[in-house]
């Protein structure tokens, strides 16, 4: 009778062997997922946030251009599709909003696009093989390549105070392992050509 219950003994020995192991194995492998998914989730928050600070420096782009040929009274012409007003109480839930092709060597020539749905912004990843047969990212634009799964909005909002002050507001949103995510920038621009 001993040594049945010795046996016995020796394989709930084992299963708590196994067990312990388990929970070692299990809590690593949980926290490496996480950092994986921080690690992803970084990623694209840095891209989303590039993405918005290019379309920031494409609307100063065009305002310079604008600056430099001036021939009208409107120190932002070129972006009127990206205009909201002060009565407009959801300027800042981006109902009215823009995006712009920055890939476009004449920013003030086609570049800018209006939109009121999400048609026209999904940024599409235009990419190239290499000698090896990889692919290589090449850019995001609007008008070639695969839809990428950032999408941007712009919007801009002239001061009711100072006639040459603007808001331009950008907004990056990407669908990521645990949900939406999104990036606002605001930047403030001013016409610096009524001091010229």
């Amino acid at each position: 009778m001993k040594y049945h219950s010795k046996k016995a003994f020796t394989l709930i020995e084992a299963l708590i062997a196994i067990s312990i192991l388990m929970v070692a194995l299990v809590s690593p492998l949980t926290i490496v997922k996480k950092a994986l998914v921080t690690a992803a989730l970084s990623q694209d928050q840095m891209t989303a946030s590039f993405l918005a600070q290019d379309a920031i420096e494409a609307v100063k782009n065009i305002r310079d251009k604008t600056a430099i040929n001036e021939t009208t009274g409107d120190w932002l012409v070129g972006l009127e599709s990206c205009m909201c007003t002060d009565t407009d109480a959801n300027c800042g839930n981006f109902v009215t909003y823009c995006n712009i092709d920055t890939t476009i060597k004449d920013l003030s020539s086609g570049a800018v696009y209006a939109s009121t749905s999400a048609s026209v912004n999904p940024l599409k990843t235009e990419t190239a093989v290499d000698g090896d047969g990889n692919l290589i990212f090449i850019r995001y634009n609007l008008s070639s390549g695969t839809d990428s799964k950032f999408s941007r909005q712009i919007n801009i909002k002239k001061s009711s105070d100072n006639a040459n002050e603007a808001l331009i507001r950008t907004r990056v949103y990407w669908t990521s392992g645990i949900g939406v995510q999104r990036i606002d920038i605001n930047n403030f621009i001013y016409n610096f050509s009524e001091n010229l």
